[in-house]
């Protein structure tokens, strides 16, 4: 018998609908798990991608202060730029093509927004984040980071013309990743040309799923539409097939962990008590806290023809500023934590002064744009902060 005769066939078991909604401050999201019918796909907990969304200067969102125990998260940019810190004192921005891989473990109290200046400027973001479990052993290890620049991923040339896979995590045709999993992981993203074929081993025994980004193409002969997902049967092999258009699909599996999950928003542990434990050291405080960024976090809510202009002058000023002028996503962002919100002539001003108060930010009126954008509002922010 010869090996490919041994070989054994992977096909898709199911394909999945994603769903939309928002996330952090109110970035759109898209989806594929959890859901109701899909909870998980052992050893990963969830799976985004994060727009893509055009958004004006100042308009950009992401997410703000907030906690982690228990698993991974893994973010791929694939436009724009999105900054991060954390209550460790860490810091870092991630472009085009970058991957952090950051390991939770027994907790930390991260932010993920867009990078100041992209803000400023406004543009395109468009990003995914998968959370991937950690054993029973290791959920209270010491957080760490692994921020991976896209220059440093291998990106391999794949056999006949057939198009290209990028190596984020095990390995594909012979390139190994340069990132380090603690679960055994492979998540490779490909495109492939149109009516182009590639067949890719995979590890037997892993859990696995197709997720379709743009183009069509087929999965051991399913059609994999884009923002849907195909979970994977057991086998050692796929064989990918790409449409009339290029196939931007990515091929995540992993070993499972076969151990009770216990989860609760931002943390996921084995027993309900363990959740319980974190949400009490997250409020007494036992996970730390981000210390202020270099400049202080500004939002400016005003009518869409006033906006651009308040923003690029507070910008211009050297303050860290977003800008909306929908009173939910004023809200949001409010509720998520700003310094200073600078409202100007707004149908929603009062009821946006009064939440502000209540959560501790400060509150400047804004006449008009010449004021918010010259130096008189720009040394009354100043002067709130010494």
């Amino acid at each position: 018998m010869t090996a490919q005769e041994t070989q054994h066939p992977r096909t898709v078991r199911a394909v999945f609908a994603s769903h939309q909604g928002t996330e952090g401050a109110g970035f759109p999201i898209t989806r594929p798990f959890p859901t109701r019918t899909l909870p998980m796909v052992d050893p990963f907990l969830l799976l985004d991608e994060m727009g893509p969304y055009e958004f004006g200067p100042g308009q950009g969102v992401g997410a703000p202060d907030h906690p982690h125990r228990g698993f991974e998260t893994v973010t791929y940019m694939l436009e724009g730029r999105f900054e991060h810190r954390d209550s460790a004192g860490n810091h870092g921005i991630l472009g085009p093509g970058d991957v952090q891989w950051m390991t939770a473990g027994a907790g930390v109290v991260h932010s993920e927004t867009p990078e100041k200046d992209f803000n400023a400027a406004g543009g395109r973001l468009h990003g995914l984040q998968l959370w991937v479990n950690l054993p029973a052993d290791q959920k209270m290890i010491e957080p760490r980071y692994q921020d991976t620049p896209g220059s440093a991923i291998p990106v391999v040339d794949l056999p006949d013309g057939a198009g290209t896979v990028k190596v984020i995590a095990g390995e594909a045709e012979g390139e190994g990743a340069v990132i380090d999993t603690r679960t055994p992981i492979q998540y490779l993203h490909f495109t492939l040309q149109p009516g182009k074929r590639h067949t890719q081993a995979v590890p037997a025994g892993h859990n696995g799923f197709v997720y379709t980004l743009s183009g069509r193409g087929a999965a051991a002969g399913t059609d994999v539409p884009p923002q849907h997902l195909g979970i994977l049967t057991d086998g050692d092999r796929l064989e990918l097939a790409a449409g009339d258009e290029p196939w931007s699909v990515l091929l995540i599996t992993g070993r499972p962990l076969d151990e009770p999950v216990a989860r609760w928003g931002p943390f996921v542990m084995n027993t309900e008590a363990q959740v319980q434990q974190a949400l009490d050291d997250f409020r007494a405080g036992r996970l730390g806290r981000i210390q202020a960024p270099e400049r202080h976090r500004v939002l400016v809510v005003a009518k869409e023809d006033e906006l651009d202009a308040l923003v690029a002058g507070l910008h211009a000023a050297g303050h860290d500023v977003q800008g909306t002028s929908d009173p939910a996503s004023a809200e949001r962002r409010i509720r998520a934590g700003v310094e200073a919100v600078v409202l100007a002539d707004h149908p929603h001003r009062r009821r946006l002064s009064m939440l502000a108060t209540s959560t501790g930010s400060h509150v400047l009126d804004a006449p008009d744009a010449d004021d918010a954008a010259g130096a008189d509002l720009d040394a009354r922010l100043r002067a709130l902060w010494g």
